[in-house]
């Protein structure tokens, strides 16, 4: 009984996908820095809201962990991604090997 096609996983396919997932994961890097590299000053609404600063501190602090929150489970998708290209590699190369096909 041949194999549905829509079944059908590439080593490639998946190693392209962690690829993927590591291009993103380099554009949150940049938002982290970026992110980091910005809070704003007691008077950067002036004198009559100088409380919005302050106010928006948590907010600010929020979104920061998310980004790195972000960014840890991209990296570990990715990394995931990748071995299982591995394993469907080394067990694609197994069966060729006992069906006597070349690698």
């Amino acid at each position: 009984m041949p194999g549905d096609p829509a079944l059908e996983v590439t080593p490639q396919a998946l190693t392209g996908h962690a690829a993927s997932l590591d291009r993103i994961g380099g554009t949150v890097r940049q938002a982290i820095g970026a992110a980091g590299g910005v809070r704003l000053g007691g008077q950067a609404y002036g004198q009559l809201c100088a409380a919005f600063p302050a106010m928006l501190e948590p907010l600010h602090d929020l979104a920061e962990r998310v980004l790195r929150e972000a960014r840890d489970a991209l990296d570990e998708t990715a990394d995931g991604v990748r071995a299982a290209a591995a394993r469907y590699d080394g067990s694609d190369q197994r069966a060729a090997h006992r069906l006597g096909a070349p690698r």
